[in-house]
Protein backbone atom coordinates (compact mmCIF):
# COMPACT_ATOMS: atom_id res chain seq x y z
CA UNK A 1 0.00 0.00 0.00
CA UNK A 2 1.31 3.42 -0.92
CA UNK A 3 2.16 5.84 2.10
CA UNK A 4 -0.51 8.16 0.82
CA UNK A 5 -3.17 5.76 1.39
CA UNK A 6 -1.53 4.85 4.44
CA UNK A 7 -1.71 8.23 5.76
CA UNK A 8 -5.51 8.42 5.15
CA UNK A 9 -5.99 5.30 7.39
CA UNK A 10 -4.08 6.96 9.64
CA UNK A 11 -5.69 9.88 9.71
CA UNK A 12 -9.63 8.52 10.06
CA UNK A 13 -7.80 6.62 12.98
CA UNK A 14 -7.35 9.40 14.72
CA UNK A 15 -11.01 10.70 13.76
CA UNK A 16 -12.70 7.73 14.70
CA UNK A 17 -10.72 5.29 16.42
CA UNK A 18 -9.80 1.50 16.64
CA UNK A 19 -10.88 1.31 12.68
CA UNK A 20 -11.10 -2.25 10.84
CA UNK A 21 -11.49 -3.10 6.64
CA UNK A 22 -15.04 -3.35 5.85
CA UNK A 23 -16.23 -7.01 5.54
CA UNK A 24 -13.23 -8.91 5.53
CA UNK A 25 -12.05 -7.07 2.41
CA UNK A 26 -7.52 -5.71 2.79
CA UNK A 27 -7.57 -1.66 3.18
CA UNK A 28 -6.62 -1.66 -0.30
CA UNK A 29 -10.17 -2.86 -1.41
CA UNK A 30 -11.25 -0.49 0.61
CA UNK A 31 -10.33 2.68 -1.68
CA UNK A 32 -13.18 3.28 -3.98
CA UNK A 33 -13.55 5.59 -6.79
CA UNK A 34 -16.75 6.32 -8.44
CA UNK A 35 -16.81 8.40 -11.80
CA UNK A 36 -18.24 11.68 -11.26
CA UNK A 37 -18.30 11.16 -7.43
CA UNK A 38 -14.61 11.09 -6.86
CA UNK A 39 -12.62 8.39 -4.40
CA UNK A 40 -13.97 7.02 -0.96
CA UNK A 41 -12.31 5.40 2.12
CA UNK A 42 -14.87 2.60 3.29
CA UNK A 43 -14.02 1.43 7.03
CA UNK A 44 -15.69 0.03 10.19
CA UNK A 45 -15.84 1.85 13.47
CA UNK A 46 -15.40 0.51 16.80
CA UNK A 47 -18.82 -0.52 17.23
CA UNK A 48 -18.95 -2.17 13.89
CA UNK A 49 -21.10 0.48 11.90
CA UNK A 50 -19.30 1.38 8.39
CA UNK A 51 -18.32 4.20 7.37
CA UNK A 52 -17.04 6.42 4.80
CA UNK A 53 -14.86 9.25 4.04
CA UNK A 54 -14.17 11.20 1.09
CA UNK A 55 -10.80 11.68 0.24
CA UNK A 56 -9.30 13.66 -2.61
CA UNK A 57 -5.66 14.12 -4.30
CA UNK A 58 -3.87 17.38 -3.87
CA UNK A 59 -3.08 18.86 -7.00
CA UNK A 60 0.39 20.79 -5.29
CA UNK A 61 1.87 18.37 -2.96
CA UNK A 62 0.03 14.87 -4.74
CA UNK A 63 -1.14 13.40 -0.82
CA UNK A 64 -4.28 11.78 -1.05
CA UNK A 65 -6.12 13.56 1.96
CA UNK A 66 -9.79 13.66 3.30
CA UNK A 67 -12.20 15.94 1.70
CA UNK A 68 -12.44 17.78 4.76
CA UNK A 69 -8.41 19.55 4.68
CA UNK A 70 -9.75 21.03 1.20
CA UNK A 71 -11.39 24.06 1.18
CA UNK A 72 -15.13 24.48 -0.44
CA UNK A 73 -14.85 26.11 -3.61
CA UNK A 74 -18.24 26.40 -5.58
CA UNK A 75 -16.58 26.71 -8.95
CA UNK A 76 -14.92 23.44 -8.26
CA UNK A 77 -16.85 19.93 -9.75
CA UNK A 78 -16.48 18.08 -6.46
CA UNK A 79 -17.06 22.05 -4.54
CA UNK A 80 -13.62 21.84 -2.86
CA UNK A 81 -10.22 23.51 -4.17
CA UNK A 82 -7.26 21.53 -5.78
CA UNK A 83 -5.02 22.11 -3.06
CA UNK A 84 -5.21 21.24 0.35
CA UNK A 85 -5.35 23.79 3.31
CA UNK A 86 -2.02 23.46 3.99
CA UNK A 87 -0.51 23.76 0.51
CA UNK A 88 -3.00 27.20 0.08
CA UNK A 89 -1.61 28.94 3.28
CA UNK A 90 2.13 28.20 1.72
CA UNK A 91 0.93 29.20 -1.82
CA UNK A 92 -0.73 32.36 -0.78
CA UNK A 93 2.07 33.20 1.01
CA UNK A 94 4.37 33.30 -1.76
CA UNK A 95 1.73 34.89 -4.06
CA UNK A 96 1.53 37.76 -1.51
CA UNK A 97 5.11 37.76 -1.15
CA UNK A 98 6.17 37.65 -5.55
CA UNK A 99 3.46 40.49 -5.34
CA UNK A 100 4.09 42.70 -3.20
CA UNK A 101 4.28 45.80 -4.91
CA UNK A 102 0.71 44.78 -6.83
CA UNK A 103 -0.68 44.19 -3.48
CA UNK A 104 0.59 47.59 -2.00
CA UNK A 105 -1.15 49.31 -4.77
CA UNK A 106 -4.44 47.71 -5.05
CA UNK A 107 -4.89 48.00 -1.45
CA UNK A 108 -3.61 52.02 -1.73
CA UNK A 109 -6.60 52.25 -4.70
CA UNK A 110 -8.83 50.32 -2.78
CA UNK A 111 -8.49 52.75 0.50
CA UNK A 112 -8.73 55.62 -1.88
CA UNK A 113 -12.23 54.52 -3.49
CA UNK A 114 -13.64 53.48 -0.08
CA UNK A 115 -12.84 56.81 1.44
CA UNK A 116 -14.01 58.83 -1.51
CA UNK A 117 -17.53 57.06 -1.69
CA UNK A 118 -17.46 57.28 2.17
CA UNK A 119 -17.30 60.95 1.83
CA UNK A 120 -20.11 61.28 -0.97
CA UNK A 121 -22.35 58.73 1.24
CA UNK A 122 -21.95 61.06 4.12
CA UNK A 123 -22.57 64.01 2.52
CA UNK A 124 -25.47 63.24 0.95
CA UNK A 125 -27.03 61.15 3.94
CA UNK A 126 -26.26 63.50 6.76
CA UNK A 127 -28.90 62.39 9.43
CA UNK A 128 -28.73 59.21 8.51
CA UNK A 129 -25.02 58.62 9.06
CA UNK A 130 -24.86 60.73 12.05
CA UNK A 131 -27.98 58.50 13.65
CA UNK A 132 -25.79 55.25 12.56
CA UNK A 133 -23.09 56.85 14.17
CA UNK A 134 -24.90 57.62 17.51
CA UNK A 135 -26.29 53.90 17.27
CA UNK A 136 -22.48 52.05 16.82
CA UNK A 137 -21.76 53.58 19.52
CA UNK A 138 -24.26 53.10 22.09
CA UNK A 139 -24.08 49.52 21.53
CA UNK A 140 -19.92 50.00 22.22
CA UNK A 141 -20.95 51.13 25.41
CA UNK A 142 -22.99 48.80 26.57
CA UNK A 143 -26.21 51.00 26.48
CA UNK A 144 -28.40 49.76 23.81
CA UNK A 145 -28.42 45.79 23.63
CA UNK A 146 -28.57 44.29 20.18
CA UNK A 147 -31.32 42.08 19.41
CA UNK A 148 -32.77 39.51 17.22
CA UNK A 149 -34.85 40.34 14.14
CA UNK A 150 -38.34 41.04 15.13
CA UNK A 151 -39.58 39.11 11.95
CA UNK A 152 -37.95 36.00 11.74
CA UNK A 153 -36.04 35.92 14.99
CA UNK A 154 -32.57 35.40 13.30
CA UNK A 155 -30.21 36.70 16.05
CA UNK A 156 -27.92 38.44 13.54
CA UNK A 157 -29.81 41.97 13.19
CA UNK A 158 -29.49 45.55 12.32
CA UNK A 159 -31.03 48.82 13.51
CA UNK A 160 -33.32 50.04 11.28
CA UNK A 161 -34.09 53.64 11.92
CA UNK A 162 -38.13 54.66 10.83
CA UNK A 163 -37.23 58.32 11.75
CA UNK A 164 -33.33 59.25 11.54
CA UNK A 165 -34.19 62.49 13.69
CA UNK A 166 -34.67 59.90 16.60
CA UNK A 167 -31.26 57.75 16.88
CA UNK A 168 -32.17 55.51 19.38
CA UNK A 169 -35.68 54.70 17.95
CA UNK A 170 -34.61 51.70 16.24
CA UNK A 171 -35.99 48.33 15.28
CA UNK A 172 -34.06 45.33 15.23
CA UNK A 173 -34.23 43.52 11.86
CA UNK A 174 -31.81 41.06 10.04
CA UNK A 175 -30.12 41.75 6.50
CA UNK A 176 -32.62 40.14 4.62
CA UNK A 177 -35.85 41.89 6.08
CA UNK A 178 -34.29 45.22 6.23
CA UNK A 179 -33.21 45.23 2.62
CA UNK A 180 -36.71 44.25 1.90
CA UNK A 181 -38.07 47.12 4.25
CA UNK A 182 -35.56 49.64 2.14
CA UNK A 183 -36.79 48.62 -1.16
CA UNK A 184 -40.36 48.99 -0.30
CA UNK A 185 -39.72 52.59 0.98
CA UNK A 186 -37.81 53.42 -2.03
CA UNK A 187 -40.46 52.23 -4.66
CA UNK A 188 -43.19 53.93 -2.39
CA UNK A 189 -44.89 51.20 -0.68
CA UNK A 190 -43.92 52.39 2.81
CA UNK A 191 -43.55 55.86 3.60
CA UNK A 192 -40.72 56.98 6.04
CA UNK A 193 -39.51 60.04 7.85
CA UNK A 194 -36.26 61.26 6.85
CA UNK A 195 -35.10 64.75 7.98
CA UNK A 196 -38.25 65.67 9.25
CA UNK A 197 -40.05 64.81 6.04
CA UNK A 198 -42.24 62.36 4.57
CA UNK A 199 -40.70 60.45 1.52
Amino acid sequence: MSPEKQAVIERARAEHGDIRPCDGKTWEECFTEEEGYGKFLWFNDQIGNTRIVEIKKCRKCGKLKNINEFSKCSKSADKHQGYCKECMIIYNFEWEKNHLKERKAYKKEHLKNYLEHSMKYKKKYPERCKAMGIVKCTIKAGKLIRKSCEICGAPKAEAHHDDYSKPLSVRWLCRKHHRELHKNIKNGTIKMQIIGRIV
